[in-house]
């Protein structure tokens, strides 16, 4: 509509100037006939002063139509990037949600391990292969913001929208899975937010993991780039033979930690002696603490502090 409007404009302005034009000459030719100081023209004259008026009204609509075909032409193919990049994006974007899906999932199977507590390595292997899976479903947004870029700003603005919030629930959701640190109002929150998408690309905030671990405190004594020193406290809501607790460091890592060292500094009354302290470190912006009863009994209920070390 808009380029349809630009047009009419143009044309009236091109009216408008040769109509400023036309009209004094033809007052002038119209006087001068009338007081015969003009004088008339040949039959040749008037022959050439026909093709050059048709020749000249051919090129200046030759020019007007060219011009807006071209308009046009652009017009159809920034819509058919537009169709392509929305389309696009939104297979990347339920490709995000179904990979965040099998993402938890695995995180599922990996709490079931550690209640039964037979199993020490599975948990790992679980919980590196969901790190696995979640750096597939970031590259994603690679995808997406390539897509943003190359459509229009109103489309582009939209996919980068529906691609930050969709990020921003699977973390704030992924939190709360993790930490416990859920309450009604946040549930519902997340349940609202989560409405605002399309269907296909929002995230389930239903089902969330049964809570074990009821909050994770940690202080460092040492932050840098190349080094995160300091203690951890992790607090357990009820008796299980063991536990994963994530724990974030500010500044991130520069690199991937080449030293990784934990150590059980302080149990509750009732803790076994025998137990194992795992540190794994699958992101350069946080570490997971993996504590497991080699005895029979289980971890009872309360703080368990540990002192850590990562380094490049």
């Amino acid at each position: 509509m808009a380029g349809f409007l630009r047009g009419l404009f143009y044309i009236l302005l091109f009216g408008v100037g040769i109509a400023g034009m036309a009209i004094p000459m033809w007052r002038f030719g119209l006087l001068a006939l009338q007081q015969d100081r003009l004088p008339r023209l040949t039959d040749l004259e008037s022959f050439m002063m026909a093709i050059f008026l048709t020749v000249a009204s051919l090129v200046v609509s030759w020019a007007i139509a060219h011009h807006y075909a071209r308009a046009e032409s652009e017009a159809k193919a920034t819509q058919l990037i537009d169709n392509v990049g929305e389309q696009s994006a939104e297979k990347s974007l339920t490709q995000s949600r179904q990979l965040w899906e099998l993402e938890q999932y695995v995180y599922a199977k990996k709490e079931v391990l550690l209640e039964n507590g037979e199993d020490q390595v599975g948990p790992v292997v679980l919980d590196s292969v969901a790190q696995l899976i979640r750096t597939i479903r970031t590259s994603n947004m690679v995808l997406v913001n390539d897509w943003a870029a190359v459509t229009s700003r109103v489309i582009g603005h939209r996919i980068r929208e529906q691609g930050n919030k969709q990020a921003q629930l699977f973390d704030r959701i992924d939190a709360v899975n993790r930490s416990g640190g859920e309450d009604g109002d946040t549930r519902e929150q997340l349940a609202s937010e989560a409405r605002e998408l399309p269907s296909h690309i929002a995230p389930s905030v239903a089902g969330t993991a049964t809570k074990v671990v009821e909050s994770v405190l940690s202080t460092s004594a040492v932050a840098t780039e190349v080094e995160n020193t300091g203690t951890v406290k992790v607090t357990t809501l009820r008796p299980i033979k063991s536990f994963t607790a994530m724990a974030r460091i500010a500044p991130s890592l520069a690199s991937q930690a080449a030293t990784k060292r934990i150590t059980l500094t302080q149990s509750p009354p009732g803790a076994p002696s025998n137990v194992s302290a795992l540190i794994t470190m699958p992101d350069r912006g946080y570490f997971n603490v993996h504590l497991t009863s080699k005895e029979t009994g289980p971890l009872p209920a309360g703080t368990y502090e540990f002192r850590y070390s990562v380094s490049v």
